[in-house]
């Protein structure tokens, strides 16, 4: 299952993909002057948003048919009628998503910088088709997702190895975009589908 990590920083199998954009991101870093110059910082910071982008775009998927989407009202009216199937087409279906944490970056257990991360993402859904019965996806037909994502950075604070507040240059308003990245992806591959669906309510 594809995550936002491997979208950004690339997918498994592509260690050179993901040492590059790792690379990439930790020298857009340093040239802004968000960190001081040294790539273990830098690099650590990377790292830290890579551990907050574990997430499965299936997650996001799913999540957003819970929130607002045709297939609720097949969902509220197979569940009324126990036993009812319905099959809904959808054909263009956009949403976004977003997620921010506030973390602290250590390096040999000493914190070294106190930032925010924005990871943002844009999807547009087409030619979905399923089938729901009593208020579940129980069969997934077809489905291509065009998802675009980007991870922001704000520093908040950098300190040194003894502990004192190192200097930065302020990151204009919103943030540093750290990395940013583009997938199409085919949902039948992407969602798993339990026994007895995925619950939509």
């Amino acid at each position: 299952m594809t995550t936002l990590r491997e979208i950004l920083f690339g997918g498994t199998g592509r260690a050179g993909e993901l040492a590059d954009q790792t690379e990439q991101a930790a020298r857009r870093l340093v040239e802004a002057g968000a960190v001081p110059a040294g790539n273990n910082v830098a690099r650590a910071v990377v790292r830290k948003a890579g551990e907050l982008l574990d997430i499965e775009i299936s997650d996001v998927v799913v999540g957003a048919w819970r929130t607002g989407s045709a297939l609720l009202d097949a969902a509220r009216q197979t569940r009324a009628q126990q036993g009812t199937s319905r099959e809904v087409t959808v054909h263009t279906y956009s949403f976004g998503w977003d997620q921010e944490s506030d973390v602290e970056v250590n390096v040999n257990r000493s914190t070294i910088a106190e930032m925010t991360f924005l990871a943002t993402a844009q999807a547009e859904l087409t030619a979905l088709a399923v089938t729901v019965h009593n208020g579940c996806i129980t069969a997934l037909h077809h489905g291509n997702l065009d998802l675009s994502a980007h991870v922001r950075v704000q520093i908040n604070a950098m300190r040194t190895p003894k502990g004192d507040v190192a200097s930065a240059t302020p990151l204009a308003l919103g943030g540093l975009t750290l990395v940013e990245g583009f997938r199409t992806v085919d949902l039948r591959y992407e969602v798993r589908l339990p026994a007895a669906g995925i619950p939509l309510l």
